[in-house]
């Protein structure tokens, strides 16, 4: 569950702009809306380019919350929640901080304590010699008062330089513990800067490497239609098929896989030919990229499969192929020949059941 909402703090509902009562479609728009603005792809400039990978890394969390219900529901009961103060734990170098913290406490207290005795010692010393001035008799222990002073200012100057070699190791582990913090938050900025460079060279080999339109197309990776299935009728595609449990991932191109939260394909037939609309998102949390893959497409089955072309917003196309399995269930794959201004995933294979 997540924890309860601090005073002043926006909550998930007033990042897109929504009322706590807002419908899942209500959600999505605005996800969509606030994701074409915040877009890394956007900015030129390096800086803010940087600041919106971040934003859309949060968008996406907030996103990932309020379209699974579940969560949706115990962010909500979290926002209603008991405010509770917070808990400081010191660990780690915060402990050393407050060790170093306490030993400066105990080097002041002994500076404090080495010059209240050292004025002490000059204010008995100043008394004794004004008591040679006006006592001669007592000029002998006069003499005694000052050597013992001496002595004991000596001391305090031993104590005064122990004290400060001690101050100064304490302020060279304080700086070195500030620079090592202050240098992850870098290492931490340079490691996703190039997490981000490696994962988009991947997708862009991969979309390079994908056939034009204009060009013949092999069927989609994973599904292979063979010239000597059986004949099928064309009805028995069509249906409302969801995605089996745990089976099904998508591609920014390399090895990344993002698993789906939901796919849904409606197929009408009419005349032998099939009409169809695949409906997706991908769980993608590590990457400013958007989670919905949606297009349309059509064509004439050929014995157990179907391989065609589809369209999808924002210009994005490429070519799918769906294949009947036994026990009502198809295997569909996608890739993409062009992503548009919206679609970032490349391609993506699933098996889907009927319902």
């Amino acid at each position: 569950m997540s924890a309860p909402q601090r005073p002043g703090e926006i909550t998930y509902y007033e990042e897109l702009g929504l009322d706590n009562t807002a419908s899942a479609d209500e959600i999505r728009d605005a996800f969509r809306a606030v994701a074409r603005l915040l877009h890394p792809d956007q900015q030129s400039d390096p800086l803010l380019k940087e600041t919106a990978e971040f934003q859309m890394r949060k968008l996406n969390r907030i996103y990932g919350v309020l379209s699974d219900a579940a969560r949706r529901t115990a962010y909500d009961e979290s926002l209603n929640a008991p405010r509770t103060g917070p808990i400081i734990v010191f660990s780690g170098s915060d402990g050393n901080l407050k060790k170093l913290l306490a030993r400066g406490g105990a080097f002041a207290a002994i500076v404090f304590g080495t010059m209240l005795l050292i004025w002490f010692a000059l204010t008995g010393t100043n008394t004794e010699v004004r008591g040679q001035d006006t006592r001669a008799s007592g000029s002998a222990k006069a003499g005694d008062n000052v050597d013992d002073a001496g002595e004991q200012i000596t001391r305090l100057r031993e104590q005064l330089r122990a004290a400060e070699t001690e101050r100064n190791s304490a302020l060279e582990q304080l700086g070195r513990l500030q620079r090592k913090q202050t240098d992850q938050p870098s290492v931490g900025r340079a490691q996703a800067a190039q997490e981000q460079q490696v994962a988009a060279v991947p997708a862009a080999t991969a979309l390079t490497e994908l056939p034009l339109p204009s060009q013949p197309t092999p069927a989609a990776p994973g599904i292979a239609a063979s010239a000597n299935s059986p004949a099928v009728a064309a009805s028995q595609f069509a249906g409302f098929w969801v995605l089996a449990k745990a089976s099904g991932s998508a591609s920014p191109g390399g090895k990344s896989q993002y698993p789906p939260e939901f796919i849904e394909v409606t197929i009408t037939e009419r005349n032998g030919s099939l009409h169809g609309q695949y409906h997706s998102r991908y769980q993608v949390l590590d990457h400013a990229i958007s989670p919905d893959v949606d297009f349309t497409f059509n064509g004439t089955p050929s014995g157990g499969a179907l391989s065609c072309t589809w369209q999808g917003s924002g210009g994005a196309k490429g070519r799918m192929t769906l294949k009947l399995l036994p026990a009502s269930t198809i295997e569909v794959a996608w890739n993409a020949t062009e992503l548009g201004s919206q679609q970032w995933l490349v391609n993506g294979a699933a098996t889907l059941t009927k319902k």
